[in-house]
């Protein structure tokens, strides 16, 4: 199966300001990380699974990693608010500190999957959009992770949030060579990947590793690849004219029948309904 490649070299924290709206549904890809979108004024739609969740002013909806939504930005009227991507794979596994705030994006991830809108206080999504105005953008790796911890201090210290994660459960913070499996995953899940494989990269047993992978993350290891290459291949679907078939196999799916009975179990619509109309 090979072994994680080096880190990615791409920002860890990136933001943007935007105005748009309304317009069409659009798939949202979040295999390369967390999106996290602070509303200031009108409202922005996420749908999950068939469940639409909306925010408008001071709300915040948060799409975690490898689950794949749809966005409507602009429900009624345009919308303002910040887009926050926050990238797994660059934060790297160099300390203590480092595990601690992955943990943390992974159960917002779960949270954000089951909610939509985080249950944050208006002031909370306040003092998050204040200080992405009052920070440059950072220009090394430490400055971004410092800017980092710095937001999850922030969104953790909001009692409302607190309580909601809580009642998650799954509270242990994953192992180092759990994390780098996960990335592994989330990097190649397009290639022929198997959980047993998965598992030993881990150091872990098949079972440890479905167990310890259902306490961070929103789905089974098996439930959570599939995920991965139905986001793949619906922006494919989306921004390309490459074919279903073609699609199918640079997804890893092997098969357009794998392909279908995918985005039926996922998004419960063909994959045809992917592309953008004429």
């Amino acid at each position: 199966m090979g072994t994680p490649g080096p880190p990615d070299r791409a920002p860890l924290v990136e933001w943007e300001r935007i105005t748009a709206g309304p317009g069409p549904w659009t798939p949202l890809d979040t295999r390369s990380g967390h999106y996290a979108y602070l509303v200031e004024a009108g409202r922005i739609r996420m749908e999950i699974g068939g469940t639409v969740h909306e925010a408008g002013p001071e709300g915040l909806l948060w799409a975690g990693s490898g689950v794949l939504r749809r966005l409507h930005w602009g429900a009624d009227d345009p919308a303002t608010g910040w887009v926050v991507r926050i990238r797994n794979r660059t934060l790297g596994l160099t300390s203590d500190a480092d595990l601690v705030a992955l943990h943390a994006l992974l159960r917002l991830g779960r949270l954000g999957e089951r909610v939509g809108a985080l249950p944050c206080r208006p002031a909370t999504v306040a003092m998050l959009r204040a200080r992405l105005v009052a920070s440059p953008a950072p220009a090394g790796p430490m400055a971004q992770k410092a800017l980092l911890f710095d937001l999850l201090d922030a969104l953790l210290a909001d009692p409302d949030l607190v309580r909601a994660l809580e009642g998650l459960g799954g509270r242990r913070s994953p192992s180092a060579a759990l994390v780098r499996a996960i990335q592994h995953m989330e990097a190649h899940a397009h290639e022929p990947l198997s959980v047993p494989g998965l598992a030993r990269m881990a150091g872990l047993s098949r079972s440890q590793f479905h167990r310890r992978f259902r306490e961070v993350m929103p789905a089974t290891p098996h439930a959570y690849l599939r995920r991965l290459r139905v986001g793949r291949a619906a922006r494919l679907l989306g921004e390309t004219d490459r074919t279903v078939l073609d699609v199918s196999l640079a997804c890893g799916f092997g098969s357009v029948s794998r392909l279908y009975d995918a985005f039926h179990r996922v998004l419960g619509r063909p994959p045809g309904q992917m592309r953008r109309p004429e």
